[in-house]
């Protein structure tokens, strides 16, 4: 189910930091290969700031956030060389019932613009999305998390988002399917070829906890009876 995009609940997002161990990948060190990029790799974070770029602990629905996925070396010292970020898959979760919506496909083309937009490369090592913040009615709680792979500089792959959304849409009307990430178009998918997985692409997940202002208001009034 497609979550809601404008509530009138506020929003508190909470930073989840599982054990670095299990959750990220290990530094790159010396020569970039394809081979000691799935084994050493860098580490993919996740972050959500406002728009002044302070990172947010409690906002309101329709908000103006920034999603922000880094590319950094577990070894803060050591330069990653040679490597480009390159966002894949994002999800928004409802945490209630596990049920994952798809924000941008394989290509990190944005799956439906008018929830999520595309992302805007800052640099080799970063990428961002501006978007208003959004939940489900039935759930309090969403969680943000994003799959990256890296490419050479020379061989990073480009995609016709618009096309690719187009594509997804006509099998959607024309063959009767549902909307969902497994529709995933073919156009530029011989590109792919030409990116690295991490060993573990997931990045760490930022949690969005709805304060509801209603059950507040409800726990006050049984306090007085």
């Amino acid at each position: 189910m497609k979550p809601k995009e404008w509530t009138n609940n506020p929003l508190k997002i909470k930073e989840k930091l599982p054990n670095l161990k299990t959750k990220t990948t290990r530094e790159l060190i010396g020569t970039t290969t394809k081979n000691n990029l799935v084994e050493d790799g860098p580490i993919c974070l996740l972050d959500v700031t406002d728009k002044n770029g302070v990172h947010v602990l409690k906002i309101k629905a329709g908000e103006t956030l920034t999603l922000t996925l880094s590319l950094v070396s577990r070894l803060w010292q050591q330069k990653i060389r040679n490597i480009t970020l390159f966002p894949k898959r994002c999800y928004a979760i409802n945490l209630d019932n596990g049920g994952r919506y798809c924000l941008t496909d394989n290509g990190g083309c944005a799956f439906e613009k008018g929830l999520f937009p595309e992302w805007k490369r800052k640099n080799n090592f970063k990428a961002e999305a501006n978007f208003s913040a959004f939940r489900w009615t039935e759930t309090n709680t969403i969680r943000f998390e994003c799959d990256c792979s890296v490419c050479s500089e020379e061989k990073c792959p480009e995609f016709d988002c618009e096309k690719r959304r187009n594509l997804r849409f006509k099998k959607y009307f024309y063959n009767n399917w549902s909307l969902n990430e497994n529709d995933e178009s073919s156009v530029g998918n011989e590109n792919l070829a030409n990116l690295t997985w991490l060993s573990r692409p997931s990045s760490l997940p930022v949690i969005m906890e709805v304060d509801d202002e209603n059950k507040r208001k409800r726990r006050r009034k049984r306090r007085k009876v």
